[in-house]
């Protein structure tokens, strides 16, 4: 009886020292902030009718953002239509800092009448 007390105690301490160290620990978080600053524009994408209407689309890790062209955005309401602009966009997310962070930046064109589709 004792020998098989002895032998579940073992075993107990066995699957502690082997479950402890796998036990959930705590994220340590950081702030990530994408800023756009400013945008100058190269290329014109509408040929038939004045500058880009533009507006950002931003992800940080699996978290999208965006200021769509039918909503209010920080310069007024709809897409920026000029060649050069300042807008000072910026988009802050929480995340873990013990990985690496996916961010991507898509700045859109938006389109429609004779332009046709939204250009990225």
């Amino acid at each position: 009886m004792k020998r098989w007390i002895a032998t579940t105690a073992l075993l107990m301490l066995v699957s502690w020292a082997i479950i402890l160290p796998y036990r959930a620990q705590a994220a340590d978080l950081v702030d990530v902030t994408v800023r756009v600053k400013c945008v100058l524009q190269v290329e014109n994408p509408d040929d038939l009718s004045g500058d880009g209407d533009y507006f950002p689309e931003v992800k940080i890790d699996d978290h999208p953002f965006s200021i769509h062209p039918g909503s209010s955005g920080p310069l007024g309401s709809g897409p920026i239509e000029d060649d050069t602009f300042c807008p000072d966009w910026r988009f802050t997310r929480n995340v873990d800092r013990s990985g690496p962070v996916d961010i991507v930046i898509r700045l859109w064109d938006d389109d429609g009448g004779l332009n046709f589709g939204g250009d990225l």
